[in-house]
């Protein structure tokens, strides 16, 4: 077993070039979420898993790569190559795949194109030492994972495209410990109102206010933030029991006012606001 490790590692060594080229030209697509335009990646992804030998398919541009030899148990690869949006405090290009210094800087170098470039070339560097496994070896690249996977690893689940016995999930540092969450629930608040000229206060005490004037949305917004804010203060107080979760920032739960949006301009009382939050969940909270 340690000599067909050290073959193993070996190889990798020997793929090191073409493993950084790989992964500069991985980094070069941007696969930013939102918009979510994943065509351009996937299709790279596919033609490399191919290249290597794997049986693959494209499910909603997610890819899935197969290594079948006999009937034992199947392993899980899992990445997903979609990534947060490239804001402008870059110094660098984000889809430039710069290296300096021994490293590669770009949208996704790390979390989370770093791990599907992993698992494409250890499967690589398993089939070409020759190891001869008895079983499965799915290797998947995902999308939406960076909005909440629904159309990513959860949709291949769920339809029964993926299906295994054990995964490998490199999107974390290597002593971050898993175990059993809560998950993370998505609220959206939507408030409408009535537009309204600017100069004509909703909150005009008669005679100035009149049939015209507006119910301004987002000053009735900010009473469903306080209250977010006030609530999120027991929320962090809370605790959960279970000890897998000791050292995780998934031991509390909390909320997370994301975004808001309302208004269409300067001179008039928006009739409608939006408010996107999200919320930790430990094991013992639901979503009720």
């Amino acid at each position: 077993m340690e000599n067909l490790e050290k073959i193993v590692l070996d190889k990798i060594d020997e793929m090191r070039d073409e493993i950084i080229k790989f992964h500069q030209q991985i980094i070069q697509i941007p696969s930013e979420n939102p918009p979510g335009k994943y065509r351009e990646v996937a299709k790279f992804t596919e033609r490399k898993m191919n290249k290597i030998g794997l049986k693959t398919q494209i499910k909603r541009k997610n890819v899935i790569g197969e290594l079948e030899n006999g009937n034992g148990r199947t392993l899980i690869f899992n990445g997903h190559y979609d990534t947060v949006q490239a804001f402008k405090k870059w110094t660098k290009d984000p889809f430039g795949a710069e290296i300096e210094d021994g490293k590669i800087y770009g949208r996704g170098a790390s979390d989370d194109k770093s791990c599907v470039t992993a698992e494409i070339f250890a499967t690589q560097a398993l089939i070409e030492s020759g190891v001869n496994i008895n079983g499965k070896l799915v290797v998947t690249a995902v999308g939406d994972e960076e909005l909440g996977g629904l159309k990513g690893v959860k949709l291949l689940l769920s339809s029964g495209v993926i299906n295994g016995d054990a995964c490998l999930l490199g999107d974390a540092p290597p002593d971050f410990p898993f175990g059993y969450t809560g998950g993370t629930m998505f609220i959206t608040f939507t408030i409408n109102g009535k537009t309204g000229h600017g100069l004509g206060n909703p909150d005009m005490p008669p005679p100035y206010r009149n049939k015209y004037s507006g119910i301004n949305t987002i000053e009735k917004m900010l009473k469903i933030m306080n209250f977010l804010v006030e609530l999120n203060k027991e929320f962090l107080q809370v605790e959960t029991k279970y000890p897998l979760m000791a050292d995780s920032t998934n031991k509390i739960s909390w909320i997370n006012l994301a975004e808001i949006h309302g208004g269409t301009k300067i001179s008039t009382v928006p009739d409608r606001c939006y408010l996107h939050c999200s919320v930790n969940l430990i094991p013992e909270q639901n979503t009720e």
